[in-house]
């Protein structure tokens, strides 16, 4: 496990850039741990975009993230692969469905619309993702 200290030596040795990408990795990592523990929010595409700006912050970072317990597997298929697992594909595209309904519940049409575009472009963009690794090795 990643301990507050070793975050926190690794932000003095940084840079400005590194501590930019350090500082978003945090905050990433921050929201996917809060969908693990709320299942509206989905954990993987946070752990992805931290893992991805811990890869440019700090490598003993991101290799924790490579191979934790909760997120390395997504986050190896997504960095190695490019590929989505197919019921990961469903729970995200049900969850920004649900969301969408959400939306429209509570917030004003104009806001609404928008929020649809967005989760309509999120939608298709995990569904045309590759769903397994063999396709990618064909």
């Amino acid at each position: 496990m990643i301990s507050l200290k070793t975050f926190c030596s690794e932000w003095k040795i940084k840079g400005n850039k590194g501590r930019f990408f350090m500082f978003f990795g945090g905050l990433f990592l921050l929201f996917a741990l809060i969908g693990t523990l709320l299942p509206i929010i989905p954990q993987v595409p946070f752990a992805i975009i931290s893992a991805y700006f811990f890869s440019k912050g700090s490598t003993r970072i991101h290799f924790w993230m490579r191979y934790n317990k909760f997120f390395g597997r997504p986050v190896r298929e997504w960095e190695d692969f490019k590929v989505v697992r197919p019921k990961m594909k469903v729970i995200a595209s049900l969850f920004m469905l649900m969301g969408a309904i959400i939306g429209h519940s509570k917030l004003g049409l104009p806001v609404a619309y928008s929020l649809d575009a967005i989760f309509a472009a999120s939608i298709a963009y995990v569904l045309t993702r590759r769903s397994s690794i063999f396709s990618f090795l064909s």
